[in-house]
Formats: C-alpha cells, sequence, structure tokens
C-alpha cells in the first residue's frame, strides 16, 4: 500500500511540475512577442529618420533645382542640425 501512494505522489508532483513548465513556456512566449514587437516599433522609427529622412530632403533639394532656384544659392553650405542622426536642412 506504501509504494501505491508513494507512486502517485511521485506521479502527482511530476504533474504539478510539468504544469508549471508549461505557464513558464506561455509566459517566456508571450514575453518574447512582446519584446519583438517593440523592437519592430523602434526600429521602424530610427530607420525612418535615418535613411527616409535624408531621402526626402534629397528629393526637396531636387524639386528646387528643377523650379530653376538659382546655382547661387544651390552653392551656399548646407546647414547641420546638432543632432548627428538628423539629415542637413536644406532650405
Amino acid at each position: 500500500m506504501k509504494e501505491k501512494s508513494l507512486w502517485h505522489s511521485n506521479r502527482d508532483s511530476v504533474v504539478d511540475l510539468m504544469a508549471n513548465l508549461l505557464e513558464s513556456k506561455k509566459i517566456i512566449l508571450v514575453t518574447v512577442v512582446l519584446d519583438a514587437i517593440v523592437l519592430i516599433i523602434f526600429g521602424s522609427f530610427l530607420l525612418s529618420r535615418v535613411l527616409v529622412k535624408p531621402i526626402k530632403d534629397l528629393v526637396q533639394l531636387t524639386q528646387k533645382i528643377s523650379e530653376g532656384i538659382s546655382a547661387r544659392k544651390l552653392r551656399q553650405p548646407i546647414k547641420m542640425k546638432s543632432d548627428s542622426l538628423s539629415s542637413p536642412s536644406i532650405e
């Protein structure tokens, strides 16, 4: 009789352990997914600042050239903003 109760006790503890592991697995999965979402949002913001903004500025400069801004104005140095990640400002 003692062996049978010991077996049930071990079985119950294994079942409890498996349930705890499954719950931990779910928590880790949710955490990884939420972290990935945050990183994607932050990465897209940085990509926009670093890549898209300079391209937009280049397009604006190209439009101004096509509209006939004098070459004298274009020879003026481009003013740089203080932020190192930002692109040059075009006036």
